[in-house]
């Protein structure tokens, strides 16, 4: 189940959005990662039968046109996930599922002070996580918060240069347990767009 209102307010200048999801999973497929539930052949990582399950949550957004150019932007997700006590779940039930963040947000700019030219800032936010289906309070994942900065410039209706920039503060973090992320990243390039005469 999804629901959700949009409200464009001010001749549109403001949007708003909220939203509330329910999901019911039957025979949830999980990846597993330690604990007694794998082969020994796999080295401890297998997938595994999770079997009953929910998510439930809300979500918030807004896009802002500051002023002619400008545009400020935001959403905020709470997510609450549960694997349910059932004969078929392997775990005994009643325990978060993996890698899904309570909290996680983003806000940004976006700035175009002359047609040819783009400039963005994102702003992500990602609350604490368990890593495994066991909820081992050993392999927590930690809060990280990533800014991103990209821009792209018009060289000719066909021609685009642009740069980007990951990780900007050079945030340790990990998506995945000793999965670590890369460090800060510049990347730069052309872009080419023709059409086909087909």
């Amino acid at each position: 189940m999804d629901l959700g209102i949009e409200q464009s307010l001010f001749n549109d200048r403001l949007q708003l959005s909220a939203g509330y999801f329910w999901n019911r999973f039957q025979n949830l497929i999980q990846f597993a990662s330690g604990g007694t539930l794998c082969p020994p052949a796999t080295f401890g990582f297998c997938p595994i039968n999770v079997a009953d399950a929910k998510t439930q949550g809300w979500e918030f957004a807004f896009k802002l046109n500051v002023f002619k150019g400008l545009d400020f932007r935001g959403q905020y997700t709470h997510t609450l996930t549960r694997a349910f006590d059932t004969p078929g779940n392997p775990l005994g039930g009643d325990k978060r599922l993996p890698r899904w963040p309570v909290d996680q947000a983003t806000i940004g700019f976006t700035y175009q002070p002359i047609e040819a030219l783009v400039l963005n800032i994102d702003y992500r936010f990602v609350g604490a996580r368990n890593n495994n289906l066991f909820n081992n309070p050993n392999e927590k994942l930690g809060v990280f918060n990533i800014v991103d900065l990209s821009a792209s410039y018009d060289v000719t209706k066909n021609w685009q240069a642009y740069i980007r920039v990951d990780n900007l503060f050079n945030e340790d973090y990990e998506e995945i347990f000793l999965f670590g992320r890369p460090i800060r990243s510049v990347f730069g390039g052309v872009r080419m767009k023709y059409d086909l005469p087909i």
